[in-house]
């Protein structure tokens, strides 16, 4: 096996030993072919822009970002935006969640339907639970 091809074995295995956070390697990723690991505490790779080495700390990224940011000031922007967009779309804000409006089924909807008896056979039935559960404040508001 050739050294540049234990390189990469060393670096694909190391990554997922390491979980390196997919949002910061992403810029890597993006712009940056031929990367492996150099050093045993290093990695490089090359620009697809201008094809300028860069070396960083391995696991670290703000070299690669650092170069995009001063070389490819617009490719980097637009990484950027797409990459906030990413993020922002991954997860709801917890209090737009619950103050998000819920419109009830009405007692023919197929969803409704299917809940009721999930209640009955589930929950009533299967688990023995009383069925004066469902006359409690706790599950009508549920």
């Amino acid at each position: 096996m050739s050294n540049s091809a234990s390189s990469s074995t060393t670096l694909n295995s190391s990554t997922s030993q390491h979980n390196i956070n997919e949002l910061k390697q992403s810029i890597v990723k993006k712009v940056f072919i031929d990367v492996q690991a150099k050093k045993p505490n290093s990695w490089h790779g090359k620009c697809s822009v201008c094809s300028q080495n860069v070396v960083d700390k391995y696991s670290t990224t703000s070299n690669f970002a650092r170069h995009m940011k001063t070389k490819h000031e617009t490719i980097y922007e637009e990484w950027l935006a797409k990459k906030n967009v990413n993020t922002d779309a991954k997860q709801r804000n917890l209090d737009d969640m619950i103050k998000q409006k819920t419109s009830k089924y009405s007692s023919a909807d197929p969803r409704q339907v299917k809940l009721t008896e999930s209640i009955v056979k589930d929950l009533i039935i299967e688990c023995g639970v009383p069925l004066s559960l469902v006359d409690q404040n706790g599950f009508l508001v549920f």
